[in-house]
């Protein structure tokens, strides 16, 4: 500590010095010699040493004066200045220098030199003792809000996990808990990086929550809460984008799928077939089809298929159904034993009331893509879609007789 401390005091009060309009014939080394010679004495340093160690509360009386006595029995007090005068060289021209000789030599530059080591440590210990009250109280207030930050972020874990296992009352009481706990905005300054990354979690747990329960406006509001902290976070775009078009906020759809295009140029097929299936939705159909275009420009050889697939299901999401087919058969023809284009077929010429015709490609596609590992997962889409015509009572009893003579489920099964 006491290292640390002298060269620093002596320094304060060494380049802390005034110019005056008197000028010096004495040459720019002289001029220095004669400054250094003024501010600079073994009876300055025990000053300052005695002012500055006598501060230390940890350190005894007579350990003080002891050091104060080792400290200046090493100084050379003349080597000190000799070494001191490079660095007045460089800061300081021969103008400037004579001037401040000049001022030195007057009776306020005398006083000045007389005074100023005393006032330059007062100054520091009014400082020094200024914060020192408030350390104690500060230091405090920073333990108690990292360990409330470490208790509210044990509370997020255990949200987290009770989400998992869908105890959505659960969570909710966790999340109450954290609301009534949480610190005030005031005291975010005792661990303010820690303060938004604590937000980002809170509103992370509520969105996924509100989204649970169906409650889609929250979710949003969660979500934008989430974006003032961190306006780059991609995955809270695309949740955006999914949470808004369950609400039919196509243009809000739009929105977050253009700053996910802009952030991530590897996803952007799939943002881009993702904003084409909302313009769809808005009637904007020569808009959707540049973003069709758009994902088909840019996809490899090998994911032909796959995007072939996405595009014919959002056009049957949007109602067209000859569409649907229409892309569904380039998807097929690339790759057959892919369950999903033919079922989404299927599905839109069931639509379209070609009963007989959607039986026997559901039949179809069913044996090209039992191959696939994939078999089961296609059957349990084509499912759900059918089970969603029989609760919208849509095409409800030939998509009954598809779920039990094509798929095989009983009444029971159906009805679940």
């Amino acid at each position: 500590m006491i290292k640390i401390k002298i060269p620093v005091i002596i320094l304060l009060f060494t380049f802390n010095l005034c110019g005056s309009v008197l000028l010096s014939q004495s040459s720019k080394e002289e001029n220095i010699i004669y400054i250094l010679n003024q501010t600079i004495s073994k009876e300055i340093l025990k000053s300052t040493l005695d002012r500055q160690l006598k501060s230390q509360d940890e350190m005894p009386p007579e350990i003080l004066q002891m050091v104060i006595d080792l400290v200046l029995e090493e100084i050379d007090i003349e080597d000190y200045r000799e070494n001191l005068v490079p660095v007045y060289n460089k800061y300081f021209s021969e103008e400037e220098m004579a001037t401040m000789s000049a001022f030195y030599q007057s009776e306020i530059g005398a006083k000045y030199a007389a005074t100023q080591t005393g006032i330059d440590l007062r100054t520091f210990e009014i400082l020094y003792n200024y914060v020192n009250e408030d350390l104690h109280e500060i230091i405090e207030k920073g333990r108690q809000a990292h360990k409330l930050a470490d208790e509210i972020d044990t509370a997020l874990n255990i949200a987290s996990d009770l989400l998992l296992n869908q105890d959505f009352s659960g969570a909710m009481k966790q999340m109450e808990w954290i609301e009534e706990k949480y610190l005030p905005e005031s005291d975010a300054k005792y661990y303010t990086v820690r303060h938004e990354s604590l937000i980002l979690q809170v509103e992370r747990i509520k969105y996924e929550l509100n989204l649970a329960l169906g409650n889609y406006e929250e979710a949003i509001s969660n979500l934008d809460s989430m974006l003032v902290i961190y306006p780059v976070c991609l995955p809270c775009y695309e949740a955006l984008a999914s949470t808004k078009m369950k609400v039919y906020d196509y243009q809000g759809v739009i929105l977050a799928l253009t700053m996910a295009i802009v952030m991530n140029e590897d996803r952007r097929p799939v943002y881009y077939a993702d904003r084409g299936l909302a313009k769809d939705l808005m009637g904007d159909y020569e808009g959707a089809k540049a973003d069709y275009d758009s994902t088909l420009a840019i996809i490899h050889n090998d994911e032909y298929a796959k995007y072939m697939t996405i595009i014919g299901r959002n056009k049957y999401l949007a109602g067209q159904y000859e569409k649907c087919i229409e892309y569904s058969d380039k998807a097929i023809a690339r790759a057959p034993v892919i369950g999903t284009p033919g079922y989404n077929k299927a599905l839109s010429h069931l639509r379209l009331g070609n009963i007989d015709l959607a039986i026997e490609l559901y039949q179809k596609h069913k044996e090209l893509s039992a191959s696939s590992p994939y078999a089961e997962l296609y059957i349990s889409d084509a499912i759900t879609d059918l089970k969603e015509l029989i609760a919208a009572d849509i095409q409800a009893k030939p998509a009954k007789q598809i779920l039990m003579e094509v798929f095989g489920l009983s009444e029971s099964e159906i009805n679940e």
